[in-house]
């Protein structure tokens, strides 16, 4: 079968299948998530619009409650005064309509059981003035007035629901009224004006801004006695359910079946059904707490899932659309790639047999030809180093035999120069500690001691080479198994006791590790051995050599602290090489006792750390934990 066909049946064809199950899968799935987002915006937008009236109407009552703040704190107010304080609130917010001020009978001022009232008339504002003596007085009066009674009897500044205001401003509207007092007795109250057509506009500019494209249908009910401040359908309601004809009572006449259910739920959303067709509806409300009401979002279940399949079914069209593009381009891309292909697939069957005489023939000016081009020149540059190749691993394998003789050579001197030396430094030794017995005289015993140390000196030089021989050379044979550090430690400090007990030295363990790790028993008790030691002869008497035990992640690190002769920041780099002599070395000897410490942390993959101050001395060993 031909490549391109082998493409289209291992990349085309699954694809297609499992694009097929994804869409028939992700439509439930896809259902659901665009549903809660969708009902989430229509929650959301619901309580921007509480939200915005009630910032809106917020800032209007508190105009009036400025007003009769203002207006208790005048002993006597005129009418000019009284006026200036009503125009103010009608030219200090675009929203409010009108605003008066009214004096009870228990005002003692000279406009005691006054009304002063202004409001806007097209570019204008208009002032009314009305007392007892005059019969417009009486007649506005007689009737119910909620904006006075209420606040009077409450003492307690409220909103009103939407009424229409025969004989002064003849206008729907809603009023919030605050009483004023003077010494503690009801004196009469503030108004401010708002027209529910302004309100309407108000919320219609908004109406884009907050629901997007979802367009539920908003209602705005006063929940003190389910009157309806606005509505949105107009088809139902009217427009508004008030007008100048008609009275301002909430009736099976102009009720909205729907919203009676909202009216009854006990929650901030959920699903009602229309009593009078059985439809079902989202309905979500929020309160808008300054003015007692209720802005509710309603949208019928049915548009709803119409919106959500519209939506779906917008993106399996496009994720079909777009299968369909890649399913074509991948099958012309393939004609296109396939058959060069097959051209250098013959060519390297060719080349694999070591025949570097053919070129492949494609003249292209595309990718593919450059392809070609690179491909015969790659031939003729893998010939050339085919040929050098051969030539440097014939080289190498000559330089390899040879260093691996002077390896071998270097290991056989350490164990030759190490025995050579040990077997007469044994009677060295044995002389030397008898002539320490014989010897009387201060002055040669003087003599005598120097002696020893320089034999015990080549001793440990001897025994170390051949255990970096040793560890050289058997290093990568090492079985590593599990070991508690704390044992090897411990037998370390009895070996050196006499030494350190002969300086008045005091070995602290200080063990907080829970953890093992992996090594080598016998070259890590040297290693540690080693820095001991070091750390016994360089710390000055009376003190104490810390062995600090800790656990760091995944790591188990083992800190050891000596207070006494110190190393010089620029000679801690040297101190971990062999055979560096001299007296500003850490260890003044051959330095062969780190150098075996870091070529046995090497072998365990472990880092050493080195700090040193005026005060004391720490090598820090790392070890990898064993997981």
């Amino acid at each position: 079968m031909k490549l391109v066909y082998k493409i289209i049946l291992a990349i085309v064809v699954p694809t297609a299948i499992i694009s097929v199950i994804f869409i028939y899968f992700i439509h439930n799935i896809l259902y659901k998530e665009v549903e809660q987002r969708f009902l989430l915006n229509l929650e959301t937008s619901t309580e921007n619009y509480a939200t915005l009236i009630n910032v809106r109407l917020s800032n209007v009552a508190e105009l009036a409650n400025y007003t009769a703040n203002k207006i208790e704190k005048l002993p006597n107010p005129g009418v000019s005064e009284t006026n200036e304080m009503i125009i103010e609130n009608i030219v200090y917010d675009s929203l409010v309509y009108g605003s008066a001020i009214f004096f009870d009978t228990t005002f003692l001022g000279d406009l005691r059981k006054s009304f002063l009232y202004a409001y806007r008339e097209e570019n204008e504002i208009k002032t009314v003035e009305l007392n007892n003596n005059n019969n417009n007085y009486n007649q506005y009066f007689s009737k119910n007035q909620d904006w006075l009674t209420i606040p009077k009897n409450t003492k307690k500044g409220i909103w009103t629901s939407p009424y229409f205001d025969e004989g002064m401003s003849n206008t729907l509207m809603i009023t919030y009224s605050a009483p004023f007092f003077v010494e503690g007795k009801f004196a009469g109250v503030t108004t401010v004006d708002v027209q529910i057509k302004d309100l309407k506009k108000l919320l219609l500019i908004k109406e884009q801004e907050i629901e997007g494209d979802y367009d539920p249908d908003l209602y705005i009910i006063n929940t003190t006695d389910s009157l309806f401040i606005y509505s949105e359908r107009e088809d139902i309601v009217g427009g508004f359910i008030y007008n100048e004809a008609s009275s301002p009572k909430y009736s099976k006449e102009n009720s909205i079946s729907i919203l009676d259910s909202v009216l009854m739920m006990k929650t901030g959303s959920g699903i009602v059904k229309d009593l009078t067709n059985e439809e079902t509806f989202f309905a979500f409300y929020a309160p808008v707490n300054c003015a007692n009401w209720m802005a509710i979002n309603i949208i019928s279940t049915s548009k709803t899932e119409s919106y959500v399949n519209e939506s779906i079914n917008t993106v399996i069209l496009y994720m079909s659309v777009f299968i369909g593009i890649i399913v074509a381009l991948i099958y012309f891309a393939s004609k296109i790639v396939t058959k060069p292909i097959s051209k250098l697939s013959d060519l390297t069957v060719a080349i694999s047999k070591g025949n570097y005489s053919k070129e492949i023939d494609i003249k292209r000016n595309d990718e593919i030809g450059t392809l070609a081009n690179n491909f015969n020149h790659m031939i003729n540059e893998v010939e050339k180093r085919e040929s050098a190749l051969q030539q440097s691993n014939t080289s190498l394998e000559k330089a390899n035999i040879k260093l691996q003789n002077l390896d071998n050579a270097k290991n056989d001197f350490l164990q030759l120069i190490s025995h050579e030396i040990r077997t007469p430094l044994n009677g060295i030794v044995g002389s030397t500690y008898f002539l320490d017995e014989m010897i009387v005289d201060p002055e040669l015993k003087d003599f005598v001691e120097m002696l020893k140390e320089s034999v015990d000196r080549l001793d440990h030089f001897s025994k170390m080479a051949l255990n970096i021989t040793q560890l050289q050379t058997m290093g990568d044979k090492l079985e590593l198994s599990p070991i508690v550090v704390i044992d090897i430690i411990e037998k370390v400090i009895d070996e050196l006791h006499e030494e350190a007990n002969n300086k008045k030295l005091s070995v602290i363990i200080e063990n907080n590790s829970t953890k093992q790790v992996l090594g080598d028993n016998e070259s890590l008790q040297k290693s540690f051995y080693e820095i001991v030691k070091n750390g016994i002869e360089h710390s000055n008497e009376n003190e104490k050599i810390i062995v600090n035990i800790s656990d760091d992640g995944d790591k188990v690190a083992i800190a050891f602290t000596n207070k006494g002769n110190t190393i010089d920041p620029t000679k801690i780099d040297e101190i971990n090489e062999p055979f560096i002599l001299g007296k500003n070395h850490y260890d003044k000897s051959t330095g062969l006792g780190l150098a075996y410490v870091q070529l046995c942390l090497n072998i365990h993959k472990a880092n050493m750390k080195i700090d040193s101050n005026k005060i004391a001395t720490t090598f820090t060993l790392i070890f990898d934990a064993k997981s």
